[in-house]
């Protein structure tokens, strides 16, 4: 059976404030922002492969850092059939300000990924950032929030901070949030620490992924990877510069058609999204 992705990964930059403890972010071999050239390559694309239904500004980077991000909201929500489009963020630049202009541009979805609300806690697993402003930005959002732009908060679970579930529950709870809860997993065999997780065995025995099937990456730079998890960026499938949709799809089917996913980061993928995405 022939895929066809229906969701878009766009990176618009791989730099990023902070350094959290579950991020692979040192392995990448450099962060840039994406430029005028590629965002516009992905807007012609979007338009003419029309199969896009939703556009998530994240990867492996804080997208709030791009000095364009208002202007391509808005030309992505002007496309004649227009996705929806969310916005993933580690939150210390969701200011006020910053979050009523996202709701101006009339942006559908607003991930806060945050993993802890106790200040100690929170600077160990997430340094760089400054936990008082973070806070402050949700507490603005949680009486500012409407019914277009959906706003939730993302608490990733691992062993550092399992025990700290209940008062996030809690923090959620009281301010109307929605709470995303997800397991920690390796991100493609590139956080291996046992601090974190129990080290999961080889996933040779999986064909299929259905990240890779729906969902195209494409990094800061325009090259198509395999998905977001690709923190090294060894597996390119080409650049929206010079591929289209259509073309990345073909290869897409090809490699699914001939030899499944044997690239190494697959085999060592234990992302429960692999199964479940739909």
């Amino acid at each position: 059976m022939l895929i066809f992705p229906k969701y878009l990964d766009l990176e618009l930059t791989s730099a990023c404030p902070a350094d959290c403890l579950m991020c692979p972010r040192e392995h990448l071999p450099k962060s840039g922002l994406m430029s005028e050239n590629v965002f516009r390559a992905v807007l012609k694309n979007l338009e003419e492969y029309g199969r896009i239904l939703t556009v998530g500004l994240c990867g492996i980077g804080e997208p709030l850092l791009h000095p364009d991000i208002f202007s391509y909201i808005r030309r992505l929500k002007s496309l004649a059939e227009p996705p929806k489009v969310s916005l993933v963020t580690a939150g210390e630049r969701l200011t006020p300000e910053i979050f009523e202009k996202l709701k101006a541009e009339k942006i559908d979805f607003i991930e806060f990924s945050i993993q802890a609300v106790e200040e100690n806690l929170y600077q160990t697993l997430m340094p760089g950032l400054n936990f008082r402003k973070v806070l402050d930005n949700l507490e603005y959002i949680a009486f500012k929030q409407n019914s277009t732009t959906k706003v939730s908060l993302s608490f990733t679970i691992h062993k550092l901070n399992i025990a700290h579930l209940p008062q996030v529950v809690a923090f959620a709870h009281q301010r109307n949030f929605p709470l995303n809860i997800q397991k920690i997993h390796t991100r493609g065999g590139n956080v291996l620490k046992p601090e974190l997780l129990d080290l999961p065995a080889d996933n040779s025995s999986s064909s299929g992924c259905r990240i890779f099937e729906l969902i195209n990456f494409i990094a800061w730079n325009g090259d198509f990877h395999l998905c977001c998890q690709d923190a090294r960026r060894v597996h390119r499938l080409g650049n929206v510069l010079s591929e289209s949709f259509q073309q990345i799809t073909e290869k897409k089917n090809v490699i699914i058609g001939e030899n499944g996913l044997k690239y190494d980061i697959c085999l060592k993928c234990d992302d429960r999204f692999r199964n479940l995405l739909n």
